[in-house]
């Protein structure tokens, strides 16, 4: 399993999303997305590939095998499940 937070660098939330899997010790990738026009391809992107609205980083996926899950944002993985279940998960 691998998990990817998408931020930007003065990004409240994504500092709270970043310390709360730190403080669960589930491992990520970071990808920056500082420039504008970038993170507004992001958001496109995402929203296409998963169906709904992107419109605001954090944004958390979750790669298991061959499929990825958006969780969302800070709110979202909270109410995930993931922080809690992610030992189990990781076998």
């Amino acid at each position: 399993m691998q998990l990817t937070v998408h931020s930007k660098s003065d990004c409240p939330f994504c500092v709270r999303a970043k310390e709360l899997l730190a403080q669960h010790q589930v491992p990520y990738t970071e990808i920056l997305h500082d420039d504008d026009a970038e993170r507004q391809g992001l958001y496109a992107a995402l929203g296409s590939k998963f169906g709904r609205p992107v419109k605001s980083v954090p944004q958390i996926v979750l790669k298991d095998d061959a499929q990825e899950h958006l969780i969302g944002g800070h709110d979202e993985l909270l109410h995930s499940g993931l922080l809690q279940s992610w030992k189990s998960l990781a076998r």
